[in-house]
């Protein structure tokens, strides 16, 4: 019996403990949620001036979500501190209520205000970003030059198709970056007349044109690298080609490996002459296919050759022995 009761204090004083804990993690919710509504109260009137009304819609929605909860979980601190007395089970319902609502709010806020963090981050760099993007302009400018000579000089080697893709490159390079001075002149404008939202579009849309512009111009120097590559890896599949035609006379010569080696020999010959501009990718992409292809049905037609079927007689005797079976299992 003594052992019961002793058992039974030590329960007591775990939950009164457990209890204790929860009130003091409650009040301290309370103040952190509160706190953290205060800081996106700021944030939310520090957004607005930066990057406008419509930057803020979320945030300001969640803040009034927030608010209305909150409402409820002060209401609750209220009733655990008024002068009616309360049970245990009471004063823990709702300080599990105050810590679910306090926490939920805290959520909330921290996601809506990490999503405005890099847009504000930026507003804030403006002055810094308008500069690198003027800055980058320029370099990119001086580059287009030497971009013009890199696809004059690529045009007497490569046919226009191959030059599809880069021919036009220097010209919008140039169109880009003309736009993009001009937006970061129009972003300087609206920040100093406070029209901060359309500030910080004209500066975006300065930032992704100078971008496009240099990737235009990287692209004409990764062509001719890309170009030579190509012309070398179509010297090594002819050389392999050729060899696999002489291969593939030894196998089975059913129509799949006749029509291949056809269709390999035609692209074989449609290459062009030495010093005539091509177009290394078509005649790769050409090749490799005809060459897999070649593969595929000698493959075929060599497993096809290794399984031979079975004489005639054979599979009579088969089909015979199988009808037997089959009369044996219908009389069962």
């Amino acid at each position: 019996m003594a052992g019961f009761w002793g058992r039974r204090k030590r329960e007591q004083a775990e939950t009164a403990q457990q209890d204790a804990d929860l009130a003091r993690r409650a009040q301290s919710s309370l103040v952190a949620a509160d706190e953290h509504i205060r800081l996106a109260v700021d944030e939310v009137s520090f957004a607005e001036a930066e990057l406008g009304p419509n930057a803020v819609g979320d945030l300001r929605a969640a803040l009034d979500s927030v608010r209305t909860h909150m409402q409820e979980a002060f209401h609750l601190h209220q009733l655990n501190h008024d002068e009616i007395p309360d049970t245990a089970d009471e004063l823990r319902t709702r300080n599990t209520r105050i810590v679910q609502l306090c926490e939920w709010a805290e959520d909330l806020l921290e996601d809506r205000m990490a999503a405005l963090a890099e847009p504000i981050e930026r507003a804030r760099r403006a002055p810094e970003i308008i500069a690198r993007v003027r800055a980058d302009a320029a370099r990119v400018r001086e580059r287009i030059p030497h971009a013009r000579e890199t696809v004059a000089r690529l045009a007497t080697r490569y046919a226009p198709s191959a030059l599809e893709g880069v021919a036009a490159n220097p010209a919008e390079a140039e169109q880009l970056l003309s736009f993009a001075e001009h937006s970061a002149g129009v972003a300087e404008r609206r920040r100093e007349a406070g029209q901060r939202e359309q500030a910080n579009l004209a500066m975006e849309a300065a930032t992704e044109a100078a971008r496009r512009a240099e990737t235009l111009v990287d692209a004409v120097e990764t062509f001719e690298v890309e170009a030579l590559r190509a012309e070398a890896t179509l010297g090594a599949i002819v050389e392999d080609s050729r060899g696999d035609l002489i291969a593939a006379r030894t196998a089975p010569q059913v129509p799949a490996v006749i029509e291949a080696m056809s269709a390999l020999q035609a692209a074989l010959a449609a290459l062009p002459a030495a010093g005539v501009n091509t177009d290394p990718f078509e005649h790769l992409t050409r090749m490799r296919e005809a060459n897999a292809a070649l593969d595929a049905a000698v493959a075929a037609a060599l497993e096809r050759a290794a399984r031979p079927i079975p004489e005639l007689g054979h599979v009579r005797n088969a089909i015979d022995d199988a009808d037997r079976q089959l009369a044996v299992a219908r009389d069962v």
